[in-house]
């Protein structure tokens, strides 16, 4: 009879409660009642959105210089592009916490998703532009530079806004499909990059990079279609939280800049070790293997820094590393992972950072020339950048899985796990682009 009660209160509770068109409906007496094919379309329409923005437009920009390794001019192209990244970083960081101390409760929900409107508008428009101008004015190429500091610009905006909305207004578990969507669109600027250069040598290239740009403009496209049905239709939307926060917003006493900044960064402790080792993660795979990778892979090469076998070396980490990267992240929505796992994942991806360190070192360098050394290299770059994928993902989904945590906190928790990435991560790639820049660390002839 009970049980009877409570099918009828659910009845009509939906019939009340309007649906989604992907039969979505957030909170309906305190149980979810989407689909499984519900589901699958709220998934994949995130996935699609984070494929739109984070490091699209930056891994894009990469692939031009994979498949054309003169333009990367000995590395020194990486060096400029690290110094780019690390600039933007640590800029867009300062003006972050400003606006932090600004708006400590963020803003109003329908600003914040037209914020994350404009991200992916400014990744398409720049894919556009690029496709017309990325050969202009050899061999500085001003136009890559530019795309490279407008792909930092949405990856850092992405950290910044992207990610805490989604986990703060749509939970956590769709944080996951974002970032895969995010690392996703690694691989497919590996998959159409190979496409185009399917020797890795870069001689001999299928179609051209204008072709390429505009293939990947396309795929930003499809990411703000797929936010515009997000947001026009209000797809998973957690209605209750957005009205919390506009209670805890008018509750809220008036706070000095100073303490409007620790309280809009403040972490519980029970989600600080997740949020530090994901940080460190990032230093792993973007500080220190992302921007060594290149020269590494031509240090595997016995005949020369400039040899065939080096580029494919490198196009097999690469294009392993966007492989594995969206596949970790995906991962991590089925379920969340032990603590004690997740600090042994972190643990076996810092020694795939350190293996690449070797590497470039020029230690024991004649293992690495042999093509035991190189798979050995192969596995140990994409370990560091799959590992990372997962290890930030998981992390972002515990912060916005804790129910037990206020929302107020699960927000500021997601803002400094956004923040952090930055900080630390940047003044690692301006230290290391200005030795590659300059020369200081530069692949030098096999013995």
């Amino acid at each position: 009879m009970a049980s009877s009660c409570r099918a009828v209160k659910l009845l009509k509770a939906m019939e009340e409660e309007p649906l989604s068109p992907g039969g979505e409906v957030s909170k309906l007496q305190g149980q979810n009642v989407t689909s499984f094919f519900g589901k699958v379309k709220i998934y994949t329409a995130f996935l699609l959105v984070g494929n739109g923005c984070g490091w699209f437009l930056v891994n894009a920009v990469f692939q031009l210089l994979s498949n054309r390794p003169s333009l990367n001019q000995g590395g020194k192209m990486t060096g400029q592009f690290s110094i780019i990244a690390g600039c933007v970083g640590l800029g867009s960081a300062a003006l972050y916490i400003a606006w932090i101390a600004k708006f400590p409760k963020g803003l109003p929900m329908r600003v914040e998703q037209m914020v994350v409107s404009g991200i992916l508008c400014l990744s398409l428009a720049t894919f556009c532009v690029l496709a017309w101008t990325w050969g202009l004015a050899p061999p500085a190429y001003p136009a890559l530079l530019i795309g490279m500091f407008l792909g930092n610009v949405v990856a850092n905006m992405t950290y910044y806004f992207v990610f805490p909305v989604v986990a703060s207004y749509y939970g956590g578990w769709l944080v996951a499909p974002v970032r895969a969507g995010t690392d996703f669109a690694g691989l497919l600027t590996a998959t159409v990059g190979f496409a185009e250069n399917p020797d890795g040598t870069g001689k001999h290239l299928i179609f051209s990079f204008e072709v390429l740009l505009l293939i990947f403009a396309g795929i930003s496209l499809i990411g703000l279609l797929a936010w515009t049905w997000v947001v026009h239709f209000r797809v998973s939307l957690k209605e209750s939280e957005d009205k919390s926060k506009e209670s805890e917003a008018a509750e809220d006493s008036p706070q000095s800049p100073q303490s409007a900044i620790l309280d809009g960064l403040a972490c519980p402790v029970k989600l600080l070790p997740p949020v530090i080792i994901a940080t460190v993660s990032q230093v792993c795979q973007w500080g220190v293997a992302f921007s060594f990778g290149q020269v590494a892979a031509t240090m595997t090469d016995p005949s020369s820094c400039t040899g065939d076998r080096g580029s494919q070396v490198w196009r097999l980490a690469l294009t392993s590393s966007q492989v594995l990267v969206p596949l970790c992240s995906m991962l991590s929505s089925l379920v969340q992972c032990p603590r004690v796992l997740y600090y042994v994942l972190f643990s076996l991806q810092m020694s795939s950072a350190i293996v690449v360190c070797l590497v470039i070192s020029g230690v024991s360098r004649s293992f690495w020339m042999t093509s035991g050394g190189q798979n050995v290299f192969i596995v140990a770059f994409a370990l560091a950048g799959g590992l990372e994928g997962y290890l930030l993902t998981m992390a972002y989904r515990y912060v916005g899985d804790a129910e037990d945590v206020p929302f107020k906190r699960r927000q500021s928790a997601a803002r400094l796990l956004g923040l952090l990435g930055v900080l630390a991560v940047n003044p690692v790639s301006i230290a290391l682009g200005r030795l590659l820049a300059s020369g200081h660390i530069t692949c030098t002839s096999p013995p």
